[in-house]
């Protein structure tokens, strides 16, 4: 059974005033910062059917669907279409198939990978599905990168580079847009939905047949 989707994060970060706040917001969110919205810069590959089916293990279609409205508008509940998109498409992008993995804050966290792996974003994701069992690597998403102060670089577009602050401003503003981050626009309702956004994702799993 796969792991209770709470996408609630707690995040704990000390800011320039050296005032520490205490945020509630998704980390799914702040984990999408990562995705390569400029097609052009995509090197779309082709993933073999050995890694297709390794990713599948990994692959939850309902966050896949609900961390990416558009497709959800296009495939709606339609696991098999979503997981198509994320080895046709997804994946090149930047798009995380589960909240738990970011490819760019694993590769980002570990240098021996890095040294490894370079930019081969299939080969990240075949040694954290073959070794999470067996390794400690616990740096695999955005938000766990910023608690260890690791700055993430894209895979992809190596010109996306994600600080540890900018992970906390996104997720206490509730914002996946890099842009708005980086410039500090803060979104004037801070609340947004952090004090209902787990219930409206438990609901979206159930009401769309999406729940495990």
């Amino acid at each position: 059974m796969k792991r209770t989707k709470n996408i609630l994060a707690l995040a704990i970060c000390t800011v320039l005033s050296a005032t520490t706040f205490l945020g509630f917001a998704s980390t799914a969110q702040a984990e999408e910062l990562s995705q390569v919205k400029d097609s052009a810069k995509v090197n779309y590959g082709t993933v073999s059917a050995e890694d297709q089916a390794l990713l599948k293990v990994l692959f939850d279609a309902g966050y896949y669907a609900y961390i990416n409205p558009d497709l959800y508008a296009k495939y709606g509940n339609d696991e098999a279409a979503l997981f198509n998109h994320f080895i046709t498409t997804g994946i090149w992008e930047g798009r995380q198939g589960n909240q738990d993995f970011n490819v760019d804050a694993y590769a980002s966290a570990y240098d021996d990978l890095k040294a490894a792996y370079g930019n081969d974003i299939l080969a990240y994701y075949r040694h954290y599905i073959n070794t999470k069992d067996t390794e400690t690597r616990p740096v695999t998403t955005l938000h766990i990168a910023s608690q260890w102060g690791i700055t993430v670089t894209s895979l992809v577009d190596p010109s996306i580079v994600i600080s540890p602050y900018d992970v906390y401003f996104s997720e206490i503003n509730g914002t996946a847009d890099l842009e708005s981050v980086k410039h500090g626009v803060l979104i004037t309702d801070k609340k947004m939905k952090a004090q209902t956004e787990a219930e409206e994702y438990r609901k979206f799993l159930v009401t769309h047949g999406l729940a495990h």
